[in-house]
């Protein structure tokens, strides 16, 4: 799993070595080597070597933006397969929770491993038009 670092420690408009980060984010110094070989820009004039803090900051903002993913309106995210999936047969059971909320239980496509999405109650018909739903006692 990726772990997050305090990125709001680092300063927008100042140059940080590779230890100075290391320290700030709480990382070790490999970690931001890796991230120089990753695409992180860096000066290497000569040593040590500077990492701009917007730099940082924008490397940081596109590693979040690329892990990002959305469900749509029938998904399910697998976690074997690790990507959205739709649910084997179009069918899946709700567990109420309470009154306003519940999920949707269903197996995945690929792997028939189990898959879950909490839901509305009031967003249980635009579920319903695509998938087959049995609903569950509380």
């Amino acid at each position: 799993m990726a772990r997050r670092y305090p990125i709001r420690k680092i300063k927008s408009h100042r140059a940080y070595t590779f230890e100075e980060v290391a320290d700030e984010l709480g990382c070790s110094i490999q970690t931001v080597r890796t991230w120089s070989k990753q695409g992180l820009s860096i000066i290497d004039d000569k040593k040590p070597y500077l990492a701009l803090g917007g730099d940082l900051k924008n490397f940081h903002a596109e590693r979040v933006a690329a892990r990002k993913f959305s469900l749509g309106d029938t998904g399910f995210l697998c976690t074997s397969c690790k990507t959205v999936r739709q649910p084997l047969g179009a069918m899946a059971d709700y567990i109420p929770l309470n009154d306003r909320r519940g999920y949707l239980e269903a197996l995945c496509c690929a792997c028939e491993r189990r898959m879950c999405r909490f839901v509305q109650a009031r967003d249980l018909n635009v579920f319903s038009a695509k998938l087959e739903i049995a609903v569950s006692a509380k």
